[in-house]
Order: structure tokens, then C-alpha cells, then sequence
């Protein structure tokens, strides 16, 4: 049984980044990324010179995205979807500071170097799917992020029929 749910898994996997070869999605992601990218202030020969390792780093990226999702939001529920798009926001917020944060105070390369790319890849799913959770800092996090959630709620529906929320 879990041999048939590998294969149906990667084959969907398969399915999925093939989207990739999509001319309509091409638009999408070319006219998305070329807005976020001169946002994000990307130098253009730079990148130029390292697509072969970007693009690569991307669909892998895409790959670990949608698996996640697969396996943690509940697609039978409509709250499910709340939730994710929340996230995304969330994630667009504060994601690149949390990353540099991680960074700083993790030396990842030298834990590749010591324990191979696979056991941090291990250690690192263990910690970000279990461990995690059960932390204070987590529970602090939370209430912060709710905390705000109910901020803007409060102050969306004060807005309502105004227009947008600002």
C-alpha cells in the first residue's frame, strides 16, 4: 500500500511541475516574478548568471511547497483554504526576516559539512513538523500573530463599505 501512494505521489509530483510548460502559467510566472523580483531589488546580470542554479532551487522550492500543503491543509474544508491564503500573506511578510534570522543564528553549512546534506534535511523536517510545536516561542508566536489577526479584523470591519482595507 504505501508503494502505491509513493507512486501516486510522485506521479502527481510529475504532473504538477510539468504546469511549468504551461504557455498561459509561463505568462503568469514570468509577469509575477518579474514584479517580485524588482521588488525584492534582484540584480538582473546577476541572476542572468546564475539560472542554473536558481531555476533548479525554485522547482525544488515548488516541490517542498506543495507537498507540505498536500499532506497539511485540509482540502475537504473551506477553512482549510482560509488558512492557506492567510499564510501566504503571512509568509510574504515576514518570511525573508524569519529566513535571515534562521540563518544568523544556524550555521547550516557547517552542519552539511559535518552530518551531510540529508541527515540536516532530516533533522530539519523533524524539528519544523514536530519539535516545533511544542515550544513556548511557539505558543508566544501564535498569540502574537492572533493578536494582530484580530487587530485587522476589527479594523477591516470598522472599514466595511469605505472600500479597501488599509
Amino acid at each position: 500500500m504505501e508503494d502505491a501512494f509513493r507512486n501516486s505521489f510522485l506521479n502527481a509530483l510529475k504532473k504538477a511541475i510539468l504546469l511549468l510548460n504551461q504557455e498561459e502559467l509561463q505568462k503568469k510566472i514570468l509577469t509575477t516574478m518579474a514584479d517580485g523580483l524588482g521588488e525584492k531589488g534582484i540584480d538582473v546580470k546577476a541572476l542572468a548568471g546564475k539560472i542554473d542554479q536558481v531555476a533548479p532551487y525554485c522547482v525544488g522550492s515548488l516541490v517542498a511547497e506543495i507537498s507540505m500543503r498536500a499532506v497539511m491543509e485540509d482540502t475537504v474544508n473551506a477553512d482549510g483554504a482560509l488558512s492557506k491564503k492567510v499564510s501566504d500573506v503571512f509568509l510574504n511578510a515576514i518570511g525573508d526576516d524569519a529566513f535571515d534570522v534562521l540563518i544568523e543564528n544556524c550555521n547550516f553549512e557547517r552542519a552539511k559539512k559535518q552530518f551531510g546534506e540529508e541527515k540536516v534535511e532530516q533533522i530539519a523536517e523533524e524539528l519544523s513538523t514536530g519539535d516545533i510545536y511544542e515550544t513556548e516561542e511557539f505558543a508566544q508566536a501564535v498569540e502574537s500573530l492572533s493578536k494582530s489577526l484580530h487587530s485587522l479584523t476589527k479594523k477591516w470591519k470598522a472599514q466595511m463599505g469605505r472600500g479597501k482595507l488599509t
